[in-house]
C-alpha cells in the first residue's frame, strides 16, 4: 500500500489541501522570536511519525556562513513518537535567539518527519 500522506485529497468533489506550514520570525536587535507551525487545513486526521526524541530541525546562515544548526551538538532520545493533528489543529514550536549580530539572515526550518519534506519553510530577515 502507498503512503499518501503528501498527497492532496478529493472528498465529496472538492479538493482539499494537504498538511500546510507556517514560519513566522520577528527580528530585534536583543532577542529574535520565531514560531514554526504545521496546520491541518483537510477534513481528516494526521499524524507525524518521529524516529527519535528530535521533531524539528533548522538551519540559520548569515552572509551565506552556518550560524546554527538546531541538532548540531545535540543527542535525541531514541524512541518513535506519533504527533496527531485533528482536522482544524495545528502543532507549533517556538523560540527564539538572543544576541544576533545586525546583517541579513537566511532560514530553513522543516520537521524530522521524511515523509512530510513538502513541510519545510525558508525566510529572509534583517536585524539592523
Amino acid at each position: 500500500m502507498a503512503d499518501d500522506r503528501n498527497l492532496s485529497k478529493e472528498t465529496d468533489g472538492a479538493l482539499l489541501s494537504s498538511l500546510t506550514s507556517e514560519l513566522e520570525v520577528k527580528p530585534h536587535k536583543d532577542c529574535t522570536p520565531w514560531t514554526y507551525q504545521v496546520l491541518n487545513n483537510t477534513k481528516q486526521h494526521y499524524s507525524l511519525i518521529f524516529r527519535s526524541g528530535q521533531q524539528y530541525d533548522y538551519v540559520l546562515m548569515k552572509d551565506d556562513k552556518l550560524i546554527e544548526k538546531y541538532s548540531d551538538g545535540k543527542m535525541f532520545t531514541q524512541q518513535i513518537i506519533f504527533r496527531n493533528i485533528a482536522p482544524g489543529d495545528s502543532l507549533s514550536w517556538s523560540g527564539e535567539w538572543c544576541n544576533l549580530s545586525p546583517g541579513k539572515y537566511a532560514l530553513t526550518f522543516w520537521v524530522t518527519d521524511l515523509n512530510w519534506s513538502s513541510l519545510t519553510k525558508h525566510t529572509f530577515f534583517e536585524i539592523h
